[in-house]
């Protein structure tokens, strides 16, 4: 008797290194960016001419120039009150040499006819305190004019630009600093799991849903200030922004649910390491001959 069979062997295990090294490029890329200065950021994004117009005005109520400054303002706000307000608000600088200046916000509004509107911020630090100086201009058939315009002094704790600091924080504070740093790992961690494991199906679908994030919390990290969002989405689960209007920067979590559930059906979801592979059906042996 003849018997034919076919040599037991495993079928190869596909490599997942070229997609491993495929998503920690792109980590690097994405902390490459974050390690770009806000302010330089903005400065590659703002209009070089409103940029211009808006550090004339400052320049020129620093040194109480209201002529030049009044032909630069709206026509409609050259009222007979307008130099008593240029006035106060001189007064409201700080006292000695401007040591840094800062770009801090900057957001094209909107376009009405041939207007266009543009809101942009500057943080002025100085030897006894720091400026916020806040415009609005609006420019028209390329003509600037400045149609707001305030200054806010701040104290010397208040206008530190972009830095962060641990002093008189919280154990809040503490905890939101752990989590931003342990919630992307176990993310990170989690995706480069399902990216080697040999699943059943929806491979694809498990690695998108281990980003997600869901409800939010946000802490403003000067004031102390946090909320809560129960209905709301995240990719990835850490996010910051710097808010302008409160010079402050603002973190926020969410709960992993797509790594957390990954871990949770991972049992079920996952092909082991011992199970054999599916071979292909043989046909029948043929007859015995004699």
């Amino acid at each position: 008797m003849i018997v034919v069979a076919a040599p037991a062997h495993r079928r190869p295990r596909p490599s997942h290194h070229l997609n491993f090294r495929w998503v920690l490029a792109v980590l690097v890329f994405a902390i490459g960016l974050t390690g770009c200065s806000p302010s330089v950021a903005l400065r590659k994004m703002a209009d070089d001419q409103v940029e211009a117009a808006a550090e004339s005005a400052l320049d020129q109520l620093k040194a109480g120039d209201f002529d030049a400054l009044a032909a630069s303002i709206d026509p409609e706000l050259r009222t007979e009150n307008l130099p008593g307000a240029l006035t106060q608000m001189r007064n409201l600088i700080p006292p000695g040499e401007e040591l840094e200046r800062s770009l801090v916000n900057y957001r094209f509004n909107h376009q009405t006819g041939r207007d266009s509107v543009y809101q942009i911020a500057y943080l002025s630090r100085f030897p006894e305190g720091s400026l916020l100086s806040k415009f609005e201009i609006r420019r028209t058939d390329g003509a600037m004019v400045i149609a707001k315009f305030t200054v806010n002094p701040l104290l010397a704790e208040q206008g530190t630009g972009y830095s962060m600091s641990l002093s008189g924080k919280t154990p809040l504070h503490y905890i939101v600093l752990a989590l931003l740093v342990l919630l992307p790992a176990f993310t990170l961690y989690t995706l480069y799991t399902c990216i080697r494991d040999r699943l059943r199906k929806h491979k694809v679908w498990w690695i998108f849903f281990i980003l997600i994030g869901l409800t939010q919390f946000s802490l403003v990290w000067n004031s102390g200030e946090w909320g809560v969002k129960l209905i709301h989405f995240n990719i990835p689960c850490i996010g910051f922004i710097y808010d302008p209007n409160q010079l402050s920067w603002v973190f926020s979590l969410s709960l992993p649910v797509g790594a957390i559930l990954y871990w949770v059906r991972r049992p079920t979801i996952r092909v082991r390491p011992d199970t054999p592979p599916d071979l292909p059906e043989l046909p029948p042996n043929p007859p015995d001959t004699p």
